[in-house]
């Protein structure tokens, strides 16, 4: 019985039964590769305006120096005390940011991150927000990709952020 059962297993090798099992293996992994490779790249597709429901922002305002830097975007929570946040749905203000967003290219150069500014963007569709994280005045970080910095969209958040701050009256200190 087993001599019987070798016997039937080399004549299936021999007629290609686990070759053939390996061919349709190899299709189905290529096939699986070539659908994930197409649809899960880092290529950055232009965001719509249009599609966003609100962005929120959390920051530190202007010259807060922690006693380290801040390498993580989520780090930026640990500063609840002084930290500041919004809820902007503007669609001016968005359709403003979501065009310089569109505009930043992937940097290729090595930087150490010191975050201040974590933004969320927030989908109408309810798909996975997109995630923005700012230096204060320099580093641009979009979905975990290092960006070149966008002078406009700093400007922008500037003014958003820090200008209704720094224009609130202050008590004469005469």
């Amino acid at each position: 019985m087993k001599q019987k059962l070798k016997n039937l297993k080399r004549s299936k090798m021999k007629k290609g039964g686990i070759f053939s099992l390996n061919k349709g293996v190899s299709f189905l992994l290529i096939l699986t590769y070539t659908h994930l490779s197409t649809n899960c790249t880092t290529t950055k597709r232009p965001l719509d305006c249009n599609d966003v429901q609100e962005i929120k922002i959390a920051f530190l305002p202007k010259g807060i120096n922690p006693n380290k830097a801040i390498s993580n975007c989520n780090d930026i929570f640990q500063y609840r005390p002084v930290l500041k946040d919004t809820v902007l749905n503007n669609q001016e203000f968005i359709c403003s940011f979501i065009r310089n967003i569109n505009k930043l290219e992937e940097s290729n150069k090595a930087i150490n991150y010191d975050f201040r500014v974590a933004c969320l963007i927030v989908l109408k569709s309810g798909k996975y927000p997109q995630k923005l994280c700012f230096g204060e005045g320099y580093i641009t970080v979009f979905n975990d990709i290092l960006m070149k910095d966008n002078a406009n969209l700093f400007k922008l958040l500037d003014e958003t952020l820090y200008s209704s701050i720094s224009s609130i009256a202050l008590p004469d200190s005469r």
